[in-house]
């Protein structure tokens, strides 16, 4: 991977590309700016110059499988993996691109993740003629990673040890859980069909979610982690005021929306301007440590 002192994640959240520069070279990342772009009208921006590019995937792009790969060193581990997806893909392989999660309950388990290059292709698309950094070195990662990237990296605590990870953009939801400060496992849920800015949508939806929710959870019961939920963390949902109070209804947890520690800013000060939770997946794109999605 490359070492580039200032590493930019991009999110792509429907209408806007939220954008995260991250500056790595002085042992503590230095958040150097946030920044939100109207998707019609990325520009040329020296927010967006000088810097290693890492762009999320949306989560219902990538087709995602639970992989169980045990006695084998780390290499041999990834060799394996990539040979058991290849198995699975019902497309010419060279069609794809892939990357593992390794999960963080049991060295033995991970995430083999499978998509179209073409899709890659078309994440970077929109950055072609505004963008003076080599697009061929992109990085990518799959959203709900990232989400839990950036809440491990950069995120404000949350209590317990067993922690569900939400966050909502314009078309999906994005769900990652978090295990004793690791990444455990992942989820999502497509949106399109509900109108969120309204009470009676929403709540459809979040009757939806909670389904996905217990899913995981009993998948994950069967793995022998049988701990229930700490809190539910929240982000881009803040702009609609019914979100909270019906999320609460459904989920009987502590529920906070996400924060990000003040500290990674040149002025703390300044960080309860932002809507600092709703840069949570491009900060997590910064803080990944390989190359991904070979």
């Amino acid at each position: 991977m490359s070492t580039a002192p200032v590493r930019i994640g991009i999110d792509d959240r429907g209408r806007f590309f939220y954008v995260a520069r991250v500056r790595q070279d002085a042992g503590r990342p230095k958040v150097e700016a946030l920044a939100r772009f109207e998707r019609l009208l990325v520009r040329s921006h020296p927010i967006l110059e000088s810097g290693e590019l890492l762009f999320a995937v949306a989560d219902d792009m990538v087709r995602v499988s639970d992989l169980q790969l045990s006695g084998s060193g780390q290499f041999q581990s990834e060799q394996l993996a990539r040979f058991e997806q290849f198995q699975s893909l019902l497309d010419d392989e060279t069609e794809f691109c892939l990357d593992t999660i390794p999960l963080g309950a049991d060295g033995d388990r991970s995430l083999g993740l499978a998509v179209r290059c073409a899709r890659l292709s078309e994440l970077v698309r929109p950055f072609t003629a505004s963008v003076g950094a080599d697009l061929a070195k992109a990085q990518f990662a799959l959203r709900a990673e990232a989400l839990g990237q950036g809440f491990l990296s950069f995120g404000r605590g949350a209590p317990g040890e067993f922690i569900c990870l939400i966050d909502f953009n314009d078309r999906l939801v994005s769900v990652c859980f978090i295990y004793k400060k690791k990444i455990m496992g992942v989820a999502h849920l497509v949106t399109k069909s509900f109108d969120l800015t309204t009470p009676t949508d929403f709540e459809r939806m979040t009757i939806e979610l909670k389904t996905v929710v217990n899913f995981k959870l009993a998948a994950f019961s069967r793995q022998n982690v049988s701990v229930p939920l700490s809190a539910l963390v929240i982000s881009g949902s803040g702009q609609q005021e019914h979100a909270m109070e019906i999320l609460k209804k459904y989920f009987p947890v502590a529920i906070s929306e996400a924060g990000i520690s003040s500290g990674f800013f040149p002025q703390p000060d300044r960080i309860s301007q932002i809507p600092a939770g709703e840069y949570l997946v491009a900060l997590g794109l910064t803080s990944l440590k390989r190359d991904r999605f070979q």
